[in-house]
């Protein structure tokens, strides 16, 4: 990562999740949310510098990680699933 690099996804429990908002699918939306700070009064740090390329850029980012997290998702799922059929 370089110095402009920026981390949208973050570990810490204060600053909403991208990954699991509908909102960040949308381009408009994100702008909302990451340049105009729509999401500041929950946590969310406002990038008023971020061009509508980094922005479009972000998105991608975000539904990829949205798709990654969905999957592990499920395997938990079916995980539990598996173990509560070997109890019974």
């Amino acid at each position: 990562a370089g110095s402009n690099s920026i981390k949208i996804f973050n570990n810490s429990a204060n600053a909403p999740d991208l990954r699991e908002s509908g909102a960040a699918q949308q381009f408009d939306s994100l702008v909302a949310i990451l340049r105009d700070g729509a999401l500041s009064p929950r946590g969310m740090p406002k990038f008023d510098e971020l061009t509508d390329d980094q922005i479009k850029d972000l998105m991608m980012a975000v539904r990829a990680n949205s798709r990654e997290a969905a999957a592990v998702k499920i395997e938990v799922w079916r995980s539990e699933q598996d173990n509560e059929r070997q109890k019974l």
